[in-house]
């Protein structure tokens, strides 16, 4: 019987201690590459424990506080103190990657680039600034590998960094993701009073106007949006913070998944969707177009100036969109993690 590879992955976003979605967050690889390796995640918590769940050590560090820069601090301080002990360590998010070893074998997975999209706040702002100018760099020079979510992001590494920039798509977990009856009634009841239900997941990235010029132009139709979104029209509903299980049920109720977007990159609540089988308006920029074609959704202009025509067409039926079993089919074979972990195994090894 041959040794597995040992491997440590770093990553903030773990189970339950996270806002990334348990079953849609890049962390969820690791469960599909236990098989291939002999894993240990580091991560961070509120107090220092060491647990084994589902044939996976986890090392929780405990965090003096939940500033970005301390909770990376922690884990990247772990990864080069004891990352000569494994064979490679994965930083599941390249932005963890403060404290380095130049002994150790690191790859690096980057989501997202200060250089693509629009950020409003000062603190996101900030943040990208930070990851891009003061740690990223280091983390790009010292990995031998750079998996990156998506074209937009490895065109712009590769430039700098080479052959050893790498584009490998984000996963779906399509055993959870996937249609079902629905198990809390109370989202069947949302859409008594309306035609049909648009539901937007996640409010990064997502024109805003949009956003408002499609609930105005429908008013028999229910937009539930998940995020922070702030909306207040008799058609909508916003949701926040709900769990995994209620956003399959409202997946499920839902006529349409659409998204207005101004950029893209990871692309998770996409793919919940495509894996769910729902039909799909969402705008042709950059990071869309790695995971879908218009032979899988309607795809609006990059400035989004037929957006709303396009969902009402789509809401009316007018535009022919694949069968939820054709949708799921491409999906399954393009994106699950079965299918995403076989290539990132294949640099792990």
């Amino acid at each position: 019987m041959s040794v597995k590879p040992k491997i440590l992955l770093a990553t903030t976003h773990w189970e339950n201690n996270s806002h990334h979605s348990f079953y849609s967050g890049y962390q969820r690889l690791v469960h599909y590459l236990k098989a291939s390796f002999d894993l240990t995640v580091v991560t961070w918590g509120v107090e220092h424990k060491e647990v084994r769940t589902d044939n996976i050590r986890v090392i929780i560090l405990k965090s003096a506080g939940k500033t970005f820069v301390k909770k990376r601090y922690i884990i990247s301080k772990y990864c080069s103190d004891h990352g000569e002990e494994f064979e490679k360590v994965f930083l599941l998010y390249s932005d963890i990657g403060i404290r380095l070893n130049s002994n150790v074998h690191y790859i690096s997975a980057v989501h997202n680039l200060s250089s693509i999209g629009r950020y409003n706040s000062i603190k996101e702002r900030f943040i990208l600034w930070l990851k891009s100018n003061l740690i990223e760099p280091n983390v790009y020079r010292k990995s031998s590998k750079i998996i990156c979510v998506s074209e937009n992001i490895r065109g712009i590494l590769s430039s700098k960094y080479g052959k050893k920039v790498v584009f490998i798509p984000h996963g779906i977990d399509i055993h959870f993701w996937k249609p079902q009856p629905v198990l809390n009634t109370k989202f069947l009841a949302l859409k008594e009073k309306f035609s049909t239900m648009a539901l937007c997941v996640g409010i990064n990235g997502v024109d805003i106007s949009q956003v408002e010029r499609c609930i105005q132009q429908f008013p028999d139709t229910l937009f539930c949006l998940l995020g922070s979104f702030e909306m207040d029209y008799p058609n909508v509903r916003v949701f926040k913070g709900i769990s995994d299980e209620d956003l399959r049920d409202l997946y499920t109720v839902a006529d349409v998944f659409f998204r207005p977007l101004t950029f893209a990159t990871a692309n998770n609540s996409l793919l919940e969707a495509m894996s769910m089988g729902k039909e799909i308006v969402i705008t042709k920029t950059g990071g869309v177009t790695d995971y879908v074609t218009s032979n899988h959704v309607c795809l609006a202009k990059e400035d989004n100036s037929d957006f709303v025509d396009n969902l009402q067409q789509v809401l009316q039926g007018q535009i022919q969109l694949p069968t939820v079993e054709n949708l799921r089919n491409y999906t399954i074979n393009t994106f699950s993690w079965e299918v995403i972990t076989k290539k990132i195994g294949s640099l792990l090894r």
